[in-house]
């Protein structure tokens, strides 16, 4: 569809890409990819574990690895 086809009000969805950098872009394409949605749907959560530390930093880590998410470069899915 011609960029002149389109609703505007659909091309306004979009404005805030104008000034997204390279890791934006990359977020909006691999989540509306159907086989990362696939997959993000069908991982089970590996729990989270959650420590305080000496300095008082929050350390949060997943419990196991979520070897399909690291399939498409991520360590978790969200």
């Amino acid at each position: 569809m011609s960029r002149d086809r389109v609703p505007i009000y659909a091309l306004d969805a979009y404005e805030y890409l104008r000034a997204a950098a390279m890791s934006d872009w990359a977020w909006e394409y691999l989540r509306r990819n159907p086989g990362y949605q696939s997959d993000a749907q069908l991982q089970q959560d590996g729990g989270v574990v959650r420590q305080r530390l000496a300095n008082g930093v929050l350390f949060t880590r997943r419990h196991a690895r979520q070897v399909c998410a690291e399939e498409w470069g991520l360590c978790c899915f969200r």
